[in-house]
């Protein structure tokens, strides 16, 4: 097993994203016998970074999971994104729930539905979307909804004329795209 932390700290470009190129760096590299039964403490600090390191970036790496998973893509990600994911689709879900479950069940008691808040997902020729997320005891029910536009900009509330036309609110059942359960 091996850990790699690494600390990022001047970009020469002014970029902090993925265009950025980084001057100075520098990092920890630890790599561990699986067989071994020696407890170092370094083993603690760089698990202690690691967990620090997801949760800074748990928002950013949502967004390139439903990139990977459904091929919305969110502002957070630049136009020369690529992003890798497994081949067939059944792989996909697997990975996709494997990543729900880390979420849910982590030690840090992330909660994934703050996530996509205030998000505006888009899709080559498809109305920017919403991605929402409704906790159901343990269940996750998740989807997109067409975010409602106006003047001013997206808007989340529909104006009062355009409320019977709006998209009804997530259920537990599926809209117009399909929805995942996962529990």
């Amino acid at each position: 097993m091996e850990y790699v932390v690494a600390f990022y700290g001047d970009s020469g470009n002014g970029e902090t994203n993925e265009q950025a190129q980084w001057r100075k760096s520098t990092g920890i590299r630890i790599v561990l016998d699986t067989q071994s039964t020696s407890e170092e403490i370094i083993i603690g600090l760089v698990d202690y970074i690691s967990l620090e390191a997801a949760e800074i970036t748990n928002s950013w790496y949502f967004d390139v999971v439903i990139m990977a998973v459904f091929g919305f893509k969110s502002a957070s990600l630049s136009g020369q994104s690529f992003i890798g994911h497994p081949k067939t689709r059944e792989e996909t879900q697997t990975a996709f729930e494997n990543y729900l479950n880390q979420i849910q069940h982590s030690n840090r008691k992330w909660d994934i539905t703050t996530f996509c808040e205030g998000k505006t997902y888009h899709k080559d020729g498809e109305v920017p979307q919403k991605f929402v997320i409704i906790r159901d005891g343990e269940a996750l029910n998740m989807g997109f909804l067409p975010v409602n536009e106006n003047p001013s900009g997206p808007s989340d509330s529909p104006s009062p004329k355009s409320a019977k036309e709006s998209s009804p609110k997530p259920q537990n059942k599926p809209l117009g795209k399909p929805w995942w359960k996962f529990w």
